[in-house]
C-alpha cells in the first residue's frame, strides 16, 4: 500500500516550535501548553497578520529550524509501528514549507534529517517538498491508497483523503475523512483495502 502523510501538524510539531520563536521576540507571550491555536492565522492566540509575518521571518533566519521541531509522538509512533508490521508499504512524507525562505541546510535535506531522527525513515519512504500548496494533485499523481493532513483543503477532494483532526481545523466538516491519529488513519485505509 502507498500512504500520502503531511508533516507540519500531523507529525512535526510546527506549532510548538512557532511558539518558541515568538517568545523570544516577545518573552512569554505564548504560555506553556498555550502552543495550539483555534485557527490558522493564530488570532485566537492574540496575533495580528504582521506579527505571524515576523515570526515567520525569524524562522527563515534560523539554520535548520526545521530540523528542531518536536515529533508529534503518537503519530510518530503510529508510523513507526506500521513500517514494522508492514515493511513493503510505502510512505511518501509530503510538505509545503517555502523553500526560499530557509537558513541552513536545504529544505529537502533539513526534512529528510527530520524524519531519519525520528526514525521513520528508510527504505520505502520519501520526502515531497512543495513550494506550491496544491497536494491534491500530487497525491492523486502518486495514486496513494490513503493521504493525511492536517489541511482540510489539502485531502477533501480525494476518495482517499483523511483531515487529522486538530484545534485549529474543528471548523471543518466533520464527514467520514476525519481520524483521530495516524493509528485510526492506518486502520481506516487499511480497512477500505
Amino acid at each position: 500500500m502507498r500512504y500520502g502523510i503531511d508533516c507540519d501538524g500531523v507529525i512535526a510539531d510546527f506549532h510548538k516550535g512557532f511558539a518558541r520563536v515568538a517568545n523570544k521576540l516577545w518573552p512569554g507571550r505564548i504560555a506553556p501548553g498555550d502552543e495550539y491555536p483555534s485557527d490558522w492565522e493564530w488570532a485566537s492566540r492574540g496575533f495580528d497578520p504582521d506579527e505571524v509575518i515576523r515570526v515567520k521571518e525569524e524562522i527563515a533566519k534560523i539554520p535548520n529550524w526545521w530540523c528542531s521541531l518536536p515529533a508529534i509522538g503518537h503519530n510518530v509512533g503510529a508510523i513507526f509501528r506500521h513500517r514494522l508490521r508492514y515493511p513493503e508499504d510505502e510512505i511518501f512524507y509530503v510538505t509545503a514549507r517555502r523553500t526560499d525562505q530557509v537558513a541552513g541546510m536545504p529544505m529537502m535535506h533539513q526534512s529528510q534529517r527530520w524524519i531519519d531522527m525520528c526514525g521513520i525513515g528508510g527504505l520505502g519512504t520519501a520526502v515531497i517538498v512543495m513550494d506550491g500548496d496544491n497536494k491534491v494533485q500530487l497525491y492523486k499523481e502518486l495514486a496513494v491508497d490513503g493521504a493525511v493532513d492536517d489541511d482540510p483543503n489539502q485531502v477533501k477532494l480525494l476518495s482517499a483523503g483523511y483531515l487529522l483532526s486538530t484545534p485549529w481545523n474543528t471548523d471543518a466538516s466533520q464527514g467520514k475523512w476525519r481520524v483521530k491519529d495516524l493509528d485510526e488513519f492506518f486502520e481506516r485505509v487499511g480497512r477500505s483495502k
